[in-house]
């Protein structure tokens, strides 16, 4: 499949990107959480958890149905 999307982490201090990884499909949204974790859905029903300062996938599941909102909490 080809690359759709981007997602980029920034550093909050200064400003700059410290990682990038390309996405299949385009999410929904993403949330960041207190818990260190940075979550996105797509449309293909994947739920997935990213590390915030590497963007390396934590964990993935697919929920059966396509996601069509940004994941909340």
């Amino acid at each position: 499949a080809a690359l759709k999307s981007s997602l980029g982490a920034m550093g909050a201090a200064t400003g700059k990107r410290v990682a990038k990884v390309m996405l299949a499909d385009r999410p929904q949204g993403m949330l960041a959480t207190a818990g260190n974790l940075v979550f996105g859905s797509d449309r293909a029903g994947f739920l997935t958890a990213y590390d915030p300062s590497t963007l390396k996938v934590v964990r993935q599941q697919n929920v059966g149905t396509a996601l069509y909102g940004p994941p909340v909490s």
